[in-house]
C-alpha cells in the first residue's frame, strides 16, 4: 500500500506559539475569528514552504498516510515577516472579515476582474478584503496610498 506521511513532503503542524499568532493575526487585522471555522469543520492548521493551511482532521486520522503533494486549503502565506491572507481562504470565509474591508465601487469592478490595479483611495494601509457593492468578496488588494495593487492569482485573470 502506499505510504508517504506528510512531513516528507515538508507539512507540519504549528506549534502552539505558531497557531496562537495566527489567530491573533487575523482576529486583530480583520476582525476574522478562525477557531469557530477551524472546529466547525474540524481543520487542524499546518504548514509548508508553500504556506499556512487548514488540514481536515478526518485526513490525518484515516488518510495520513496516503501520498500526496499539498494537503488543505491555503490559509495564508507569510512574506518575510509578514502573514498575508491568502487567497483561497478569503473567497470562501471572506464574510467572516469585519475589519480591513473596502468596497469596489461599481465602475471599478470590471478593471479589478481584469487584474488592473485600482486608482482609489482608502484609509487602509497593507493587505485588505474587496468586496463589490452587493458583498459579494472580490479577493485581497495592497493597499499603497491612492492605489490598491490587484493580488488576484495569475489563474484568475
Amino acid at each position: 500500500t502506499p505510504d508517504r506521511p506528510l512531513s516528507m513532503v515538508g507539512q507540519a503542524p504549528l506549534d502552539s506559539a505558531q497557531e496562537k499568532e495566527i489567530h491573533s493575526f487575523f482576529l486583530d487585522r480583520y476582525g476574522h475569528g478562525l477557531q469557530p471555522i477551524l472546529e466547525e469543520h474540524q481543520l487542524m492548521l499546518w504548514q509548508s514552504r508553500a504556506g499556512i493551511f487548514a488540514v481536515p482532521v478526518a485526513y490525518l486520522d484515516y488518510f495520513s498516510g496516503l501520498p500526496c503533494q499539498l494537503l488543505g486549503l491555503k490559509l495564508a502565506d507569510r512574506a518575510g515577516d509578514e502573514l498575508v491572507p491568502a487567497h483561497d481562504w478569503v473567497t470562501r470565509f471572506g464574510s467572516n472579515f469585519t475589519i480591513g474591508r473596502l468596497v469596489i465601487p461599481p465602475e471599478f469592478l470590471p478593471l479589478w476582474l481584469r487584474g488592473e490595479d485600482l486608482e482609489l483611495a482608502t484609509n487602509n494601509i497593507g493587505v485588505v478584503i474587496l468586496f463589490d457593492s452587493d458583498g459579494r468578496c472580490l479577493g485581497r488588494g495592497r493597499a499603497l496610498g491612492g492605489k490598491i495593487k490587484n493580488l488576484l492569482p495569475g489563474r484568475l485573470v
